[in-house]
């Protein structure tokens, strides 16, 4: 679902402008596909008054509210006492007009992404207040958030506007690699024609901005930290993808079966110095200059820990006697590191107490290892359709991932001579992937890494129990340590 600016209607009524061309296409796509469209229920011609006063056409106006309103999708909701005050408060907090106001408060009362005409690129009270102009944001953008909107909890999804439009603009100066970085993204194909790709889930960022909304803070401020995070996050996973020599990812090849490992590398090495430049912008946001060096520290050590995790990583696939142990310490580093790091930014950059943000610091680190196993599991038993990548993928790369860790560990007599022959292969063929699974299978590896993840999860949310956030920041809270858990994708 979306809430709809009536003004992004009157694209409809316009092919001559590119512009509203695109638009047009993106709405059509949209009501095809049967999405439901949300809006104001106030009078059809008020809002017609407001909208031929922002576009100048009266005629047009009038048409588009009248077109709107007869979708059997559009879903028109009434404007009671309690809307109409969170409208008021939120056009004083944003300076903009009460009847823009309405569509923002309906967004934030739905939980759901705000499809406007205007440039607007602003966040408060955890609602994106989107950039979807199409000469900023295309068309394909916004498939892209609302093939979110179904899956990931709602508080993620309102802030996927805000951190798109900022990653765009981080990006813009990239140079001769920005090709390359576009495609990267999930923005343009090899050619560098905009494209509706899968993308990445925005886990990160998205965490960062949701402490930062918990505790109270401003969501603008924390923004520039949210960019650095999902840039360095995308860096990892170039370089990921040369070492681990994956051809696929989100369903299309990846960056060095494209251009080349020396490029790919280029890009990666690229990306993560415009994360540091992004993450500047904190002063500029009116974070002040200390808490900005303390945020860079914190991003820093996590960086490091994220590329020492990744060695480790690596390093296992030559191993056959890796511990439960140690692979907790791997995680702890190559996917723990930056989420407790978002994590922590956000609730810093929200200004609170320090327990507060110590809080938010091991929520973090408890939720990484529960999204790690999360992840381990798709790896080998996720579904190639929402994943991209074949069911036991990590096998074929030998991977020592958890459910293969606890499987040499419990393995006996001839099922652990079978996994070590696998293991010892150079290569892995069907077979060996069937036999695999079929053993893990017997000593419910399966059930045992699901287990530990719920277990980390739970830890993540008993250490936020002393913390000082909101009765909603907890419910959300909640959300996130579930869908972490036990999504598919």
């Amino acid at each position: 679902m979306f809430v709809v600016d009536t003004s992004v209607w009157v694209s409809r009524l316009i092919d001559s402008d590119s512009h509203h061309e695109s638009s047009r296409r993106w709405l059509e796509q949209q009501t095809g596909a049967g999405k439901s469209l949300a809006m104001p229920a106030i009078a059809p011609a008020e809002i017609a008054a407001a909208l031929a006063q922002r576009i100048g056409r009266p005629d047009l106006a009038s048409r588009a509210v009248s077109l709107v309103i007869r979708l059997p999708n559009t879903r028109l909701v009434p404007v009671d006492e309690e809307l109409a005050a969170l409208a008021a408060s939120m056009a004083a907090d944003l300076r903009i007009g009460g009847s823009d106001a309405l569509y923002v408060a309906l967004a934030k009362r739905l939980s759901v992404p705000l499809v406007t005409w205007d440039r607007l690129q602003r966040t408060r009270g955890g609602v994106a207040i989107a950039a979807y102009t199409p000469t900023s944001v295309p068309a394909q953008g916004q498939e892209a958030v609302a093939a979110s909107d179904e899956t990931l909890p709602a508080i993620l999804v309102s802030y996927r506007g805000a951190i798109e439009a900022a990653l765009r603009t981080a990006l813009d100066g990239a140079g001769p690699v920005h090709d390359v970085l576009r495609y990267a993204m999930g923005w343009a194909d090899a050619e560098g024609n905009p494209v509706s790709a899968q993308r990445g889930k925005a886990v990160r960022p998205s965490l960062c901005l949701f402490a930062c909304d918990a505790v109270g803070g401003s969501v603008e401020q924390a923004l520039p930290a949210a960019v650095s995070l999902e840039l360095i996050h995308s860096f990892s996973l170039i370089h990921d993808d040369v070492q681990d020599r994956d051809e696929t990812r989100h369903h299309r090849p990846t960056v060095w079966s494209v251009w080349g490992e020396a490029k790919a590398l280029d890009a990666g090495n690229t990306i993560r110095v415009v994360a540091d430049l992004a993450l500047q912008k904190l002063t500029a946001a009116g974070v002040p200059v200390a808490t900005a060096f303390e945020a860079a520290s914190i991003l820093n050590s996590a960086s490091l820990e994220l590329v020492q995790g990744q060695y480790l990583d690596v390093s296992f696939e030559e191993r056959v006697d890796v511990g439960l142990h140690e692979y907790l310490q791997m995680v702890s580093m190559k996917t723990g590191a930056l989420i407790h790091a978002s994590l922590t930014l956000g609730a810093m950059l929200g200004a609170c107490e320090p327990h507060t943000v110590l809080a938010f610091t091991q929520f973090g680190k408890s939720l990484g290892a529960a999204f790690q196993i999360s992840d381990d599991v798709l790896g080998i038993w996720g579904d190639e359709a929402s994943t991209g990548k074949p069911v036991g993928s990590d096998i074929r790369r030998k991977k020592k991932s958890l459910p293969v860790v606890f499987a040499m560990s419990r393995s006996r007599a001839a099922a652990r001579e079978r996994l070590l022959a696998v293991y010892e292969h150079e290569t892995v063929s069907d077979a060996d992937v069937a036999a695999v699974l079929e053993i893990m299978d017997d000593l419910g590896s399966r059930e045992y890494a699901q287990s530990l993840a719920e277990e980390r999860r739970d830890e993540a949310l008993d250490a936020l129990a002393g913390a000082e956030i909101s009765p909603e920041g907890r419910r959300h809270a909640e959300e996130i340590g579930g869908f972490l858990v036990n999504r598919s994708f």
